[in-house]
């Protein structure tokens, strides 16, 4: 039996990112986005809402990145999320990132994330808050690749959020491969 429940979007657990931006001042700035998803091989959209400061710097550079958050981090993650530099100024103190300039965008690269994506913003919608970027590099820890020399979640543990119970999950293990296993149904 089923249950109906009111329009909702349960996709299940959504990966959990951490978008850096500088200041109008050149501070780094860090916030935690779980509205967000790949669009094709090289672009990212984001839902952010307008009066965010994150979403002004974005706005106001036109470059940004995102870092795949990590279950080790995330105490951090959660903090950037759950502050604002308009209320806490001394946000950044809190979680002591480590942050260097991106090598391609004008945007902070924190080191304690693995994985990053370096974006240029290709548009942002004031109506509908959503923002649609473009991956223009994607600087990745040595350490956390595979012996094919492409990133390994096993390794570096992305955080997924789910969005049901608002908790922080890690991500299960490889189930299957794909473009593979449906074949075994032909």
């Amino acid at each position: 039996m089923r249950l109906n429940f009111t329009s909702k979007v349960w996709f299940g657990p959504q990966p959990v990112f951490v978008i850096g931006t500088y200041n109008e001042d050149g501070t780094a700035n860090a916030m935690t986005c779980v509205w967000a998803g790949q669009v094709g091989e090289r672009e990212i959209v984001l839902s952010l809402a307008k009066d965010h400061i994150t979403t002004k710097n974005i706005r106001a550079r036109g470059e940004f990145t995102i870092s795949i958050a990590t279950e080790e981090m995330v105490k951090q993650v959660d903090y950037v999320g759950i502050s604002s530099l308009e209320y806490v100024k001394d946000k950044m103190d809190h979680v002591n990132f480590t942050e260097e300039h991106a090598q391609f965008v004008d945007a902070p690269v924190f080191k304690e994330f693995p994985v990053t994506m370096e974006c240029k913003l290709f548009d942002y919608n004031e109506k509908t808050e959503i923002a649609i970027a473009g991956i223009v590099n994607m600087p990745i820890e040595k350490s956390v690749l595979a012996a094919n020399g492409k990133p390994d979640p096993a390794k570096y543990k992305p955080l997924v959020y789910d969005s049901v119970n608002q908790n922080y999950m890690s991500m299960g293990g490889k189930v299957a491969r794909a473009f593979s296993v449906g074949k075994e149904l032909r």
